[in-house]
C-alpha cells in the first residue's frame, strides 16, 4: 500500500488510498481504475481490471510446454504428448488472432472485446464461439458482468461516464497509457532481465529475470507470447510455483516510466550526469531538468540515461540563478540578460564567490528551485532577488528593472536606454 501511495509511512491513509476503498478489487486494481479516469482510458482499464480479478479467459495452458518429467511410462508419455500437441497447435492458431506483442493483457482486452461484439450481435451461439476460440466460456461472462459492476461503481463515485459501450480497439497513443497505468497499479510487481554472458541477454525459456522484491530467479511462463521476446523491464500479474517460479500475464514496460510512476521505490536522488547539462523547463511548474541515471528498487537496478527533476539542493539553485539571470525563467528579463555584468555561467563553474552566493543562497533558503515557488514568494515578498539580481545588470537599467518588479509579467519592458534613443532619433533628419 506504501508503494502504490495509499497509506503515509505513519500508516494513515492518504486521499487515494479513501479513494480506492470504493472498489471491491484489490488495491493495486482500483489505484489502476482511478488513474484511467484520467487518460481517457477508463473503458479498457475496467476490461482488463474485470479479468485480471476473475482468471485468464484464454485456455493457454494447454500450449505451456514446461520441463516436468512425472514418471510416466515411455509409451503413455508419448500418446499424451501428441494429444497435447494437437491440442496446443489448434489453441496456438486460435489465439494468433489476439496476441500483442508488448503485453499479455492486451491479447486478454482483445478478446474480451471480441466476446462483447459477439454477444452483441449472435449470443445464441456464445459457447460455441468460446470453444473454436479455446476461450473459457464462465470466465467471459464473469469478466463481463463484473465489468458492468465496476462501470457502475466508477459512475456512482465519480460521476459522468456515460453507458457502457462495446470495446473499440485504444489508439496506439492509448495503449501507451494503459501499458503505463499497469505499470503504476502493478509497481512492486517489476521485474528485470537477468544478463547472462556480460551484457548479452539471452532470448529463450531460459532467460531468468529478478523481482523487485526478490532475490529469487523467475522466469516468464511459457504461455506468455513475450517468453521469448528478452523484454529488459516487465510487470506481471501473478507468479506460479511449479518445479521453477514463472510469472504471469506479462507487459513489456519503458523503464523510464519508473521514476515517475514508482518514486516510493526511488532509494535516492540520482547524481546528474556531465553532459548534456541541465536545462530549464518552462512547462509546468518552471524546473530545472537533467540526464541522470537513476537507481531504482531495493536491488539497485542501474536504470538507463533519462531526463529527470534536478534533485533540489545547492546544484539545482546554481542553476535555476544561472537561467533566471539569463532570462529563461522570467521572460520580460531576458532583455536585460546582453546587459550583464559578468557571464552568468560562472554560477555553475566556478566557486561560491559573493556576487554569486547572493544570489543562490535566498534560493535555497526559500526552497525556491522553481518558477511556481517563486511567483509564490513574490506574492508576500515583491522584492524578494532584485538587489542580487541588480548586481548582474548594468547600472543603466536599475531604475526600469526596480520599477517593474517583480517580473511575474512576461511582457518584455524596453529597456530606459533605448527609451532616450528613440526620443533624441526624433528630431534628426534621415541621411540622403
Amino acid at each position: 500500500l506504501t508503494y502504490l501511495g495509499a497509506i503515509e509511512a505513519d500508516g494513515r491513509l492518504t486521499q487515494l488510498g479513501r479513494t480506492l476503498a470504493h472498489f471491491p478489487v484489490v488495491p493495486r486494481y482500483a489505484k489502476m481504475l482511478v488513474l484511467a479516469r484520467s487518460c481517457g482510458c477508463l473503458p479498457y482499464i475496467i476490461a482488463i481490471v474485470s479479468a485480471l480479478s476473475v482468471r485468464d479467459p484464454l485456455l493457454r495452458e494447454a500450449f505451456a510446454t514446461e520441463s516436468t518429467d512425472d514418471g510416466e511410462d515411455g509409451a503413455d508419455k508419448d500418446k499424451q504428448k501428441q494429444t497435447d500437441a494437437r491440442q496446443s497447435l489448434s489453441a496456438h492458431k486460435a489465439h494468433l488472432r489476439w496476441v500483442h506483442a508488448q503485453s499479455d493483457l492486451f491479447s486478454i482486452l482483445r478478446a474480451v472485446g471480441a466476446y462483447e461484439y459477439h454477444l452483441s450481435t449472435d449470443p445464441g451461439t456464445l459457447q460455441e464461439f468460446c470453444q473454436t476460440h479455446f476461450l473459457s466460456e464462465k470466465a467471459m461472462k464473469e469478466i463481463y458482468q463484473l465489468r458492468q459492476q465496476l462501470h457502475k461503481i466508477v459512475q456512482d463515485t465519480f460521476g459522468g461516464e456515460g453507458p457502457m459501450l462495446p470495446l473499440q480497439p485504444p489508439t496506439a497513443e492509448q495503449e501507451i497509457q494503459i501499458r503505463q497505468i499497469i505499470t503504476a497499479g502493478m509497481i512492486e510487481h517489476v521485474a528485470k532481465l537477468t544478463p547472462v554472458q556480460g551484457n548479452e541477454y539471452s532470448r529463450s525459456y531460459n532467460t531468468s529475470y529478478q523481482t523487485l522484491l526478490s532475490a529469487e530467479p523467475v522466469f516468464i511462463h511459457p504461455s506468455s507470447y513475450l517468453a521469448k521476446r528478452g523484454s529488459e523491464f516487465v510487470v506481471y500479474a501473478d507468479i506460479s510455483r511449479t518445479k521453477r517460479t514463472y510469472m504471469k500475464l506479462i507487459t513489456e514496460i519503458n523503464p523510464a516510466w519508473l521514476p515517475a510512476l514508482g518514486k516510493t521505490l526511488m532509494p535516492d536522488d540520482p547524481k546528474p550526469l556531465d553532459m548534456p547539462p541541465p536545462r530549464y523547463e518552462s512547462i509546468g511548474a518552471g524546473k530545472v531538468r537533467c540526464v541522470a541515471r537513476p537507481s531504482f528498487g531495493p536491488h539497485g537496478w542501474i536504470l538507463p540515461a533519462m531526463e529527470v527533476d534536478m534533485p533540489v539542493g545547492v546544484e539545482c539553485a546554481k542553476y535555476f540563478a544561472r537561467f533566471f539571470i539569463e532570462g529563461e525563467v522570467c521572460k520580460s528579463l531576458a532583455t536585460f540578460a546582453h546587459s550583464l555584468t559578468g557571464r552568468a555561467s560562472l554560477i555553475t563553474t566556478t566557486f561560491m564567490q559573493p556576487k554569486i552566493a547572493a544570489m543562490v543562497q535566498p534560493l535555497v533558503q526559500k526552497k525556491a528551485f522553481t518558477k511556481a515557488k517563486l511567483l509564490e514568494i513574490w506574492k508576500t515578498h515583491p522584492k524578494f532577488l532584485l538587489s542580487p539580481y541588480l548586481a548582474w545588470i548594468e547600472t543603466k537599467h536599475h531604475k526600469a528593472i526596480t520599477a517593474m518588479w517583480p517580473p511575474t509579467d512576461d511582457r518584455a519592458p524596453v529597456p530606459t536606454v533605448a527609451k532616450a534613443a528613440k526620443k533624441e532619433g526624433r528630431g534628426h533628419s534621415h541621411p540622403r
